[in-house]
């Protein structure tokens, strides 16, 4: 099973920003183009922030999200638990950012 770090080692970080953002379509499109530019200039952080968004984003945050606001949550509020919960902090232990 692919987890949210699994991708493929042999793409350049561009590469793997195009695979990222295919997989968030209800990313803000000012996020992917900020991401389209920083990955030419850094790319191992657009990478590493895009796979944050992908944690973030993922059905198990969007769930308990929505356990904590009582209603489907939008991405915000997505976002929002993510880095307000411990998800943020695993996050960050796990990944340490370039």
């Amino acid at each position: 099973m692919e987890t949210p770090m699994t991708i493929a080692g042999a793409l350049t970080p561009a590469q793997q920003v195009e695979e990222l953002l295919k997989k968030l379509p209800e990313l803000n499109p000012q996020y992917a183009d900020m991401a389209r530019r920083l990955v030419r200039k850094e790319p191992d952080r657009a990478v590493h922030i895009l796979k944050q968004f992908e944690v973030m984003l993922s059905p198990f945050n969007k769930w308990v999200a929505g356990e904590k606001c009582c209603h489907t949550p939008s991405p915000e509020d997505a976002a929002r638990h993510f880095t307000s919960s411990p998800g943020a902090a695993d996050f960050r232990q796990q990944y340490p950012g370039p």
